[in-house]
């Protein structure tokens, strides 16, 4: 580049530096969005939890799950939230209503419709599998499983009682929309059946 010419594009570019940035602002958002497109986990290959308690031993009991998982599955994801933090009904409808398996208080669902927006459950199937289950119903039918009971002792990686709130029951709820439920929506795969039977304690996941 000639003297006059490495002159002119200097100038041009102490004039015009915002272009080069936007141009450049441009290219790294596209590098970035391919980068996420190519190494974010497919729907098919995560099941989601949504817990909604007093507190958890979240590294732990993930860890745990994990360990467990079906091959098929390259992650189970658990997200916790605090029932007492603010805001949490928003985050509820936000976040936690598209998540695979949802875990709430009885209070909670009991307050409004959240249960309506849940797979309504066949007792017979689910009984052949998880025989001994105990349901949360609205006009007979099944939206929810028992998962902690208010008279039970809490001792678990899950903490669903504190000191001075009174106890309740929790429910496990089931996204109609879940690719991994099988026979209970009909879904193409089934790693989630392996999953809520680890969460409700047929098989072991410690």
């Amino acid at each position: 580049m000639t003297s006059t010419k490495k002159e002119s594009f200097q100038t041009h570019l102490a004039t015009h530096w915002y272009i080069y940035l936007f141009y450049a602002l441009i290219a790294i958002f596209l590098w970035t969005y391919a980068v996420t497109l190519v190494t974010r986990d497919k729907p098919k290959e995560v099941v989601t939890i949504w817990i909604m308690t007093y507190d958890i031993e979240l590294a732990e009991f993930t860890e745990a799950l994990e360990n467990n998982r079906p091959e098929y599955l390259k992650h189970i994801r658990v997200n916790f939230e605090d029932r007492t933090a603010p805001y949490v009904d928003i985050k509820y409808q936000g976040i936690g209503v598209d998540n695979d398996i949802v875990i709430l208080p009885e209070s909670f669902v009991a307050k409004g419709s959240a249960a309506y927006g849940y797979q309504v459950l066949h007792k017979e199937y689910l009984e052949s599998i998880m025989p001994g289950l105990e349901y949360y119903t609205i006009d007979d039918n099944a939206y929810g499983i028992k998962i902690f009971d208010k008279d039970d002792t809490d001792d678990g990686l899950i903490k669903y009682t504190n000191e001075t709130d009174e106890k309740e029951n929790y429910y496990l709820f089931i996204n109609k929309k879940s690719l991994h439920m099988g026979k209970i929506n009909n879904s193409q795969y089934d790693g989630g059946i392996k999953v809520l039977r680890m969460l409700l304690g047929y098989e072991p996941i410690l």
